[in-house]
């Protein structure tokens, strides 16, 4: 086969060799065009962030040196109080930082925490337990702990902190990427969109970073690159992008809108057209683009987290918790100082004399700056009376006034933070448990906005992360998880499955999760720690077991396993072990079970089911043969009191019948019978038609009127007279016969 030159090359594709280089000179124009673009934008941006901020960046800068370098004295009390052989008392007893760090250890105490919701159809419970695993696996990677907490700081300091998130590299060998939640140590560096109205910055379409690095660094990663310098910053950040040995960059984050048409999928025809953003990153020094690429996410990965907020006159005026109780600081300072002047005073009283008595001894000049053991003076008399020796004068005491005034002073500094001793640790009036924790609760509403702000702002890095994940995490990788209590497990990611998660015949592979399918939604939590969601675990625990000891044989390996002693998790195991086989496989896999074992449980389920319908029908029928043999009885019992009572009646005096038809009353009930309203009804209705029956008796008949004539008897009926005049009157029976 024959050698082919690039002329050759380039004649058989038509193309020639000066076109070739044409088209690179133009490429290498076009980059050099849009680069100088977008340092002009930076330019222009930067600018209009220094003149929106200039005020807030000042009013910061004088918050922080206050509170935490104690720059607590005008500048015009300085002069004064300096000047020399007229030095003044200027001192700093610094009461803020004990309200700030009690406020800034309560929100440590109660990080917000992030977790992941399904939101539509595609996604699942399952993929979301996983996706808040490897949320929790980024913070614990990259200490976003310490980047929330310094965020806190600079939030509650001065009103504002920064938090970031890049991607990159998993290990200097790997070809994987990880993303890192990092901390801001300097809010003044950053510049963000002034037009931004969320507290959490999510609707920012830029974000400027300035950062100093050493020349040797500058050379080591851009060693074909000018040092540059640009001479323009805010308040509070570094004069100049470059310095004596460090150079000056920064990192310029913005947002590229693009139109694109959408097609509804349950209606082809329906369509629209979408905003679509990308987050576009590039790293510059002052006439240079040193870097630039696209970052995986459609945010701003810049999150500020605000303290007290508010907006007047198209203007953000933003403050934390020092800027109200600065005044109140500096009176305190001041009665402390003339207090400790009025005080260092007392030892210099001057001593009074008459003149001639201080002429001999010279230790009278130097007795209130040296300790001298005598002092020698000159006799004096007037009109030929002695004088008395030199008394020193009365020493200036201590002013009441001064004294309230601290008092007052100090009371101004709580007022104007909304915290109080006793929320400190101080004795207080309150001496229930409820009392004290209602002015606990107290306290805590009074900075509770620090906490609310930084649960918005974590929520929105959940948004940013949970946004990354997808397409950081976009080939087949083995990933690790944490779980709520910091334990780690593995799972298996593959962005090609077709499902968000599918189960797998490899015993070693549980379940295979897919990121990229599902729309989730991020929400905040924020309270107490695990840790002390953990002891507080523990002590419920305990509580239920010495209410039910019983319970032990259930919960007592999830007790000690919240319990932090030696031996306490060896102690665990060992409970698990003796747990019935259903508790023990729930135990050892979480809350996922043995298939197998679901189904056996289901099939116990089904006959247990089962044996207690046919238990039911069983009791039925003893149910429906004990009333058949009830209403036999009853019958019975019924038929012979009827039969009985008639033949009673007719041969009882009153007395009898009545004791008669207690007897079968009283016989009825101890047998059970218990007779019905008829069946009292009809009694009652028998024993009226015998007593009318005698009335007619007695009654007289008239004369020529006939008698009725008597009723045939009918089969079975009694042939015997019945005695009625033994029933109306008190004859016995058989007397009136």
């Amino acid at each position: 086969m024959a050698n082919l030159d690039t002329d050759s090359i380039y004649d058989s594709l038509g193309v020639g060799a000066d076109d070739e280089l044409y088209d690179d000179t133009e490429n290498e124009l076009d980059e050099e065009e849009s680069d100088a673009d977008v340092l002009k934008e930076i330019r222009e941006r930067f600018s209009s962030a220094v003149e929106f901020t200039a005020q807030n960046r000042q009013e910061m800068l004088d918050d922080i040196r206050f509170a935490r370098l104690g720059d607590q004295w005008p500048e015009s009390a300085k002069y004064d109080r300096n000047r020399p052989g007229k030095e003044r008392p200027m001192l700093v007893i610094n009461r803020l930082l004990q309200y700030r760090d009690r406020v800034v250890n309560e929100i440590r105490q109660n990080t917000p925490s992030i977790r992941i919701r399904p939101v539509d159809d595609d996604a699942d419970v399952a993929t979301a337990e996983v996706l808040q695993g490897i949320i929790r696996h980024i913070q614990d990677n990259s200490n976003a702990g310490m980047a929330y907490d310094t965020a806190v700081e600079s939030q509650v300091d001065m009103g504002i902190g920064y938090v970031r998130i890049r991607n990159d590299w998993a290990d200097d060998n790997s070809f994987d990427q990880e993303i890192y939640i990092d901390r801001i140590p300097d809010p003044f560096k950053v510049y963000m969109d002034p037009h931004s109205k969320s507290p959490d910055g999510s609707d920012a379409e830029w974000a400027i970073i300035a950062e100093e690095i050493s020349k040797d660094e500058f050379k080591r990663q851009y060693p074909d690159v000018d040092e540059t310098h640009f001479d323009d910053a805010g308040n509070g950040d570094a004069q100049g992008w470059y310095t004596k040995d460090s150079v000056r960059i920064a990192e310029y984050y913005y947002i590229e809108h693009e139109d694109v048409e959408i097609v509804d999928p349950q209606d082809p025809t329906q369509t629209r057209i979408a905003d679509k953003k990308r987050c576009m990153w590039c790293k510059v020094t002052g006439d240079t683009v040193l870097e630039r690429t696209e970052i995986p996410t459609k945010f701003i990965p810049v999150i500020p987290v605000i303290g007290h907020e508010l907006w007047l006159q198209g203007r953000r005026y933003l403050s934390g918790l020092i800027r109200n109780a600065k005044d109140a600081q500096r009176l305190y300072n001041y009665y402390l100082s003339a207090n400790a002047e009025n005080v260092a005073l007392s030892p210099k009283a001057p001593f009074i004399g008459v003149a001639g008595q201080f002429e001999t001894d010279p230790n009278w000049g130097r007795v209130n700056k040296e300790s001298v053991a005598y002092l020698e003076y000159d006799p004096v008399s007037i009109a030929g009376t002695p004088v008395g020796s030199p008394q020193r004068a009365m020493p200036p005491q201590s002013s009441p006034a001064i004294m309230q005034a601290i008092q007052l002073a100090e009371n101004d500094i709580m007022q104007s933070m909304g915290i109080y001793q006793p929320t400190l640790g101080a004795q207080s009036n309150e001496t229930s448990g409820r009392a004290l924790m209602l002015r606990q609760k107290q306290a805590d509403i009074n900075i509770f906005h620090y906490q609310d702000n930084l649960s918005r702002s974590v929520r929105q890095i959940g948004r940013v992360v949970l946004d990354m994940i997808p397409k950081v995490y976009d080939r087949p990788r083995v990933a690790r998880i944490l779980g709520e209590d910091g334990s780690p497990r593995t799972v298996n990611l593959n962005p090609n499955t077709q499902t968000p998660s599918a189960n797998t015949d490899n015993p070693a592979i549980d379940s295979i999760f897919n990121p990229t399918i599902g729309r989730y939604d991020v929400v905040c939590d924020a309270g107490p720690s695990y840790a002390t969601k953990r002891d507080e675990a523990a002590n419920m625990m305990i509580t239920l077991t010495q209410a039910n000891p019983s319970l032990f044989n259930i919960i007592g390996d999830l007790m000690l396993k919240n319990m932090d002693w030696p031996g306490a998790e060896e102690i665990s195991k060992r409970l698990q072990a003796m747990l019935p086989p259903q508790l023990q496989a729930v135990a050892k896999s979480g809350d996922k079970v043995d298939p197998q074992v679901i189904q056996a449980q289901q099939m116990m389920d089904q006959l247990a089911g089962q044996m207690e319908h046919m238990s039911a029908e069983i009791q039925q029928l003893r149910d429906q043969k004990m009333i058949a043999i009830q209403k036999q009885e009853r019958e019975w019992y019924e038929a012979q009191t009827k039969r009985m009572d008639v033949e009673g009646k007719l041969m009882m005096t009153d007395t009898q019948l009545q004791a008669s038809v207690r007897e079968n009353l009283q016989l009825m009930l101890s047998i059970g019978g218990q007779q019905t309203i008829e069946e009292t009804q009809e009694y009652e209705q028998l024993e009226a038609e015998t007593m009318a029956l005698g009335q007619q008796q007695q009654q007289p008949q008239p004369q020529g009127q006939p008698q009725a004539p008597a009723a045939p008897r009918s089969a079975g009926s009694m042939t015997r007279k019945p005695d009625v005049d033994a029933l109306t009157s008190n004859a016995k029976p058989g007397e009136s016969l």
